[in-house]
């Protein structure tokens, strides 16, 4: 199973609310945008903490703590792989948003997952021969349409004066 979850940035309040747009917001829009940055964060929070717990091997993971955490639970418990890309921003006023996802990013570094080594070294092996056997057909494919046209040129000797 591929599982694949676009989790965002934490979400700051202040610019939630009064960002530009926000300010053409009712307020029960700016209200329910409160809301949102509040249950982003919260269940960021709560990825954070099973994270952690998995990295230093905690017997208790809290992944009841939020849906995102419930909904993932498979991905970090399970014996899967699991990949976490971690984007920043290199400007200044992101400095701290960056810094934060970037510390986030070593938490996940230091989890290791009870991955069965064997089970996943046979799903590689049966996908790279896959992939081996599609490129000797292509190859194969690209060899019978080729063309090789030998020509055989000579130069007229010229007489030495």
């Amino acid at each position: 199973t591929l599982c694949l979850a676009d989790l965002g940035g934490s979400e700051q309040v202040s610019k939630s609310i009064l960002a530009p747009q926000a300010a053409r917001l009712g307020a029960k829009e700016q209200t329910a945008r409160l809301s949102e940055a509040i249950y982003i964060n919260l269940g960021l929070l709560a990825l954070k903490k099973c994270i952690t717990a998995l990295a230093r091997a905690d017997p208790h993971v809290p992944f009841g703590d939020s849906k995102l955490t419930q909904m993932l639970k498979p991905s970090l418990k399970g014996s899967g792989a699991t990949g976490v890309l971690v984007t920043i921003r290199s400007e200044g006023e992101y400095a701290r948003e960056s810094s934060q996802a970037l510390r986030f990013a070593e938490g996940c570094q230091k989890v290791k997952l009870s991955a069965d080594a064997e089970a996943l070294s046979a799903v590689t092996a049966a996908a790279l021969r896959a992939l081996d056997e599609e490129e000797a057909a292509i190859r194969a494919e690209m060899l019978s349409k080729e063309t090789w046209v030998t020509t055989v040129s000579t130069r007229p000797m010229h007489a030495a004066s």
